[in-house]
């Protein structure tokens, strides 16, 4: 098996308007990228598209060294990639109901279902929650059930779009927290943001959403994340490109 995802030269246009202009990015597992921006600059579009949520304009997708168009490969993007939006959708049922569709959907035998419910909860500090109904929590409770449930499906991308958006500083630390354990599972994380000091002791690369494009802040050409030179090495390749 392989073990790096690249993106790269993905275009889309809104109307008259070309919002990502061949914005690349490299994702390694266990690994996180911060992606910051200013608010309509791409970076959301970005995710969706790398999701196989929303088509893009131009794309080729190479997966395991193999290219293929976006749309031959939208399906293997909804199997390896989980995208998680700002504001999740819980459903009405208790905590340990959320986790419990999440592994009915990836097939997990019922068998099993109780003793990875009780081990996700445990290791997330979420078992004294487990009963409770999830659209009565916090928003920082929400969050790490959301957070908790995608890690159940083990993907190999977690995308999340501003998961720290209106919590509290003791969500933050748990937050970050969650993101650590998901490194150590070696899944490759790429999260949007906004305050790139509150997780300087969480993220390995951050990016700038500037002119359609990601770039290192203040940083030369030649230090692209996706630059040819930057891939040397590579095996395990997810590359979407013009």
């Amino acid at each position: 098996m392989n073990d790096t995802f690249v993106l790269r030269a993905v275009r889309k246009h809104y109307g008259g308007r070309e919002i990502l202009r061949g914005a690349s990015l490299r994702l390694q597992p266990g690994k996180l990228v911060l992606v910051t921006g200013a608010n309509g600059s791409g970076k959301t579009t970005l995710f969706r598209i790398a999701a196989g949520l929303e088509r893009p304009d131009s794309a080729r997708v190479t997966i395991d060294g193999v290219t293929r168009t976006w749309s031959q490969t939208r399906a293997q993007l909804y199997s390896r990639v989980v995208y998680l939006h700002q504001r999740p959708y819980l459903l009405s049922g208790s905590v340990r109901d959320n986790l419990n569709y999440v592994l009915s959907i990836v097939g997990c035998k019922k068998t099993r279902r109780k003793n990875r419910i009780d081990e996700a909860l445990d290791w997330s500090n979420l078992a004294p929650l487990a009963d409770r109904p999830a659209n009565t929590l916090s928003g920082g409770e929400q969050q790490r059930v959301a957070l908790v449930r995608a890690c159940l499906a083990d993907p190999e991308v977690l995308l999340l779009d501003e998961p720290a958006a209106n919590i509290d500083l003791e969500s933050r630390e748990q937050l970050k927290a969650l993101l650590r354990r998901f490194k150590q599972q070696e899944m490759a994380i790429m999260m949007i943001g906004h305050d790139p000091q509150s997780f300087a002791d969480s993220f390995d690369t951050h990016l700038e959403m500037r002119g359609g494009r990601l770039t290192r802040p203040f940083s030369s050409p030649e230090m692209d994340p996706a630059h040819p030179s930057q891939l040397k090495g590579s095996t395990r390749r997810f590359t979407l490109v013009k």
